[in-house]
């Protein structure tokens, strides 16, 4: 396994250029001095190897012995590394072996769960308190900035992913990266970020006002939260993640706005950002209690702005329970 999020779900343990090499017999954790000490301590039932000692490749061929058939990740290693081994490995079948560890990844177990509950209360936090910081002529990029300084100093780890603060006009776009535009009265404002505990993620979206909203941001927001609404009913054990995704889309589709909701409605968190299941017009995933979901209905209006709502949730028996629960009204900021 080459994965840093595979590795770190099978063993515990969170580094970089690290790997598991599973046999019939054993499991062995590959690591390099950075990590070797710590890992010696930390990482049980696989038996740790420092490949510095003898090499990536040397290491490697000690452990492939007279095997003939070894499996890799293809959805993570390079063209370049892979061909790399096929020179240094000419008598053993390399084969593609992805999405083993992401099957079992999907139902997340009391732990998994508690560390993501934890992110979610931290983005939650965050949220109240950079609502009270949030001025006019603020750029998107220090509105950003304040909310990565928050995510640590609430508790967590680190952001779980780059965090977008977008203004204006531009939130028409879905996922840009926070520029120098100042915002001011009048002006939308969306926030998509979220916190990471233990390597566990939180992600959430909310839609804000800078000052008085208008009755056309409040018409369209309004539409984006029933569709919202709608997804969450249709969220419970056993629905197929298309389901879901069209119950939410066909309330924008039914208002008007078929084409300006042109992404998926949500997908798994776990230790990646995004993960399986996904909920999208194409998704045959079938949801299944333990597992974490996002729900995210939008629409984007050039020349207007966008809308987003975005939660995460976990599923249950019974259907969901809330994970992110910052107000989902469309918050207008003083100015």
């Amino acid at each position: 396994m080459s994965s840093s999020s595979n590795v770190q779900y099978l063993t515990g343990f969170e580094s970089e250029e690290s790997y598991v090499f599973l046999t019939l017999d054993k499991c062995y954790f590959l690591t390099d001095f950075r990590y070797y000490d710590d890992a010696r301590v930390k990482v049980e039932d696989l038996e740790v190897i420092n490949y510095n000692k003898d090499g990536f490749i040397d290491t490697l061929r000690y452990l492939i012995g007279q095997m003939s058939i070894i499996g890799f990740e293809d959805g993570d290693l390079s063209v370049k590394a892979f061909k790399h081994l096929e020179i240094e490995f000419t008598g053993v079948s390399l084969i593609p072996s992805s999405g083993l560890v992401e099957d079992v990844r999907q139902i997340k177990d009391r732990g998994e769960i508690r560390h993501i509950s934890k992110a979610c209360e931290i983005t939650d936090r965050v949220f109240a308190e950079i609502l009270s910081r949030i001025k006019p002529g603020m750029t998107e990029k220090e509105i950003a900035a304040k909310i990565d300084y928050l995510l640590i100093a609430s508790g967590g780890d680190e952001r779980a992913f780059r965090t977008t603060v977008v203004g204006g006009v531009r939130t028409a776009f879905p996922h840009v990266k926070p520029s120098n535009y100042a915002v001011n009265e009048g002006d939308l404002l969306l926030v998509d970020f979220g916190a990471s505990c233990q390597g566990y993620k939180s992600d959430m979206t909310r839609t804000l006002v800078m000052g008085k909203s208008t009755a056309i941001q409040r018409e369209i927001y309004e539409i984006v939260r029933q569709a919202h609404v709608a997804s969450l009913h249709a969220v419970k054990s056993g629905a197929i993640g298309k389901e879901v995704d069209v119950a939410a889309r066909e309330i924008i589709d039914a208002a008007g706005f078929r084409k300006e909701f042109g992404h998926a409605l949500g997908h798994g968190v776990g230790l990646d950002i995004h993960e399986s299941p996904r909920l999208s017009l194409l998704s045959s995933d079938t949801l299944k209690a333990n597992m974490v979901i996002t729900v995210e209905p939008g629409i984007y209006l050039p020349g207007v702005g966008g809308f987003r709502i975005e939660d995460t949730l976990v599923i249950t028996n019974r259907g969901y329970t809330q994970l992110t629960n910052s107000s989902r009204e469309l918050i207008e900021i003083p100015v």
